[in-house]
């Protein structure tokens, strides 16, 4: 009798254990699709206007953290990012002005460079985190357009910022700054190079900005061995100094009020780096889906 008892407790004890294993695979498997859902959404939906946006790459979502301290012309960001890449990250700022005129004068200072507090953060991450962040001012000279225009009740800027340490692996063209009135979206959703493409140090007639490049890496990085993480970090940190810093950004008064800014930034660690910042910020621009009465447009379109 005792045999059958203790037979009895043993079955019991395992239904309980393969129940419970079965409860955590469920429960496993239930936070996996969790995971691959918010690792593969692309659209944002603003909570301060009825529109959305979809970005370029998943893991789409509201961004709190900076919420007291990203405030652009007085007026404070709903921040929605999505999952960034070797090339530099792309955000959506929603701001609520609470007037047309307020709105208009927001759209006409879109463009961040310097003065936007998450922008002068990473510059400062990315070129001077051994000194104080006031020290990103010094890079005001380094401003330059590389192309301003409109289409589609959308305006656009193009530029870059330039590292305070030479030599750099990619130069930027020579051409003058692009004006582009009624069709710079067109230009930004072209697939072959337009006039913001950066030149290789590969190409004909560079050997020497190649050798000047190459030179200072090998002075930087000495005697470290190549199969060493002293080696990988410095490198990493070489080429990080070495590169210029592009933002293509733009803006679209969505009425009500309320506007949205589209930035895609980063380091320009090859020639085609801007072109493709370009081409994502035009998907994303065309991609804009607005129902409310406050919100004007239909579409990005």
């Amino acid at each position: 009798m005792t045999r059958w008892i203790v037979a009895a407790l043993v079955l019991i004890g395992l239904a309980a254990g393969y129940a419970a294993w079965q409860a955590h695979e469920r429960q496993a498997a239930a936070d996996w699709a969790r995971y691959e859902a918010i690792r593969q959404q692309r659209d944002y939906a603003a909570e301060s206007v009825a529109c959305s946006v979809r970005f370029p790459s998943g893991g789409a979502a509201r961004v709190t953290a900076y919420d007291d301290i990203l405030r652009f012309h007085g007026y404070g960001a709903e921040l929605a990012d999505s999952s960034g890449d070797s090339e530099g990250e792309y955000w959506a700022e929603f701001y609520s002005t609470g007037s047309d005129a307020a709105a208009a004068a927001l759209v006409a200072g879109f463009r961040a460079d310097l003065d936007h507090a998450l922008i002068r953060q990473r510059l400062w991450q990315l070129y001077l985190e051994t000194r104080l962040p006031d020290a990103v001012a010094e890079l005001q000279p380094g401003r330059h357009t590389l192309a301003t225009g409109d289409q589609s009740g959308w305006v656009f800027h193009i530029g870059w910022i330039a590292t305070p340490y030479l030599p750099t692996g990619v130069l930027p063209g020579d051409g003058p700054a692009r004006v582009l009135a009624g069709n710079m979206l067109d230009e930004m959703r072209a697939t072959e190079a337009p006039s913001w493409q950066w030149r290789d140090l590969d190409e004909p007639g560079l050997q020497a900005q190649r050798r000047e490049y190459d030179d200072a890496m090998r002075h930087a990085l000495g005697w470290l061995k190549p199969e060493s993480d002293d080696y990988r970090k410095a490198k990493d940190r070489f080429e990080r100094l070495h590169h210029h810093f592009y933002l293509v950004e733009g803006a679209r008064d969505l009425g009500g009020g309320h506007v949205l800014i589209l930035r895609r930034f980063g380091l320009a660690y090859g020639p085609g780096s801007i072109t493709r910042a370009a081409q994502k910020i035009a998907q994303m621009a065309d991609s804009l889906v607005c129902r409310s009465a406050e919100a004007e447009p239909d579409s990005g379109h």
